[in-house]
């Protein structure tokens, strides 16, 4: 058929992962659900299908606010039903619509948008450079003289380093942001080691 010439939209409920485990399992053995976000009605008729693949998939905050939690990947069947796939022929069987889980694969998907960036490390702005705190506590800012401003495109890192048996606690009691609903303005992020936390 023809495609649409206006924007496209579906709600779907998102299955949990044991079911979604289940679902997928019956179609192709051991299926591991870690990566992805299944979505859908077992009785089919709304879906994701081909050319959407590489879409958003959002969820709304409590306050309405639309959040990016995946990618629209790939589903066996449009809005088919997988409802007793075990007794169907293999071709008949549906799956729920298969989604990127983008919580999963973010720091893969940080280091990719970052690899080239050219952010300036504005070691003048930090109030602390990035090292050993040496007290019990310490007062980080950024910029580090009140009132100032800092440029686009600057980046402060602190690295915080306890022992296993201790634990960090961060206490923000100013940040002032410009507004942007994807948060890639401005932003703090908290790893441990590698992982967004």
């Amino acid at each position: 058929g023809f495609l649409p010439s206006r924007l496209q939209e579906v709600d779907l409920p998102i299955i949990a992962p044991e079911e979604c485990r289940h679902v997928m399992s019956s179609l192709r053995g051991p299926f591991q659900c870690k990566t992805i976000i299944c979505a859908g009605f077992p009785a089919g008729g709304k879906d994701a299908c081909q050319g959407d693949s590489g879409g958003p998939f959002i969820c709304r905050r409590s306050h309405g606010a639309p959040v990016l939690v995946g990618v629209v990947s790939w589903g066996l069947g449009c809005a088919r039903s997988w409802e007793s796939n075990l007794f169907k022929m293999p071709e008949y069987r549906g799956s729920p619509g298969i989604f990127t889980n983008i919580s999963e694969l973010i720091s893969w998907i940080y280091c990719g948008i970052n690899k080239d960036a050219t952010y300036k490390k504005a070691t003048m702005s930090c109030s602390v450079q990035d090292g050993p705190l040496l007290n019990n506590e310490g007062v980080l800012d950024f910029p580090g003289i009140q009132n100032q401003l800092y440029e686009n495109n600057e980046l402060c890192i602190w690295t915080i380093e306890v022992s296993d048996e201790m634990q960090i606690l961060l206490n923000f009691s100013r940040m002032d942001t410009e507004f942007d609903v994807s948060c890639t303005l401005d932003f703090v992020a908290v790893y441990i080691a590698e992982h967004l936390v």
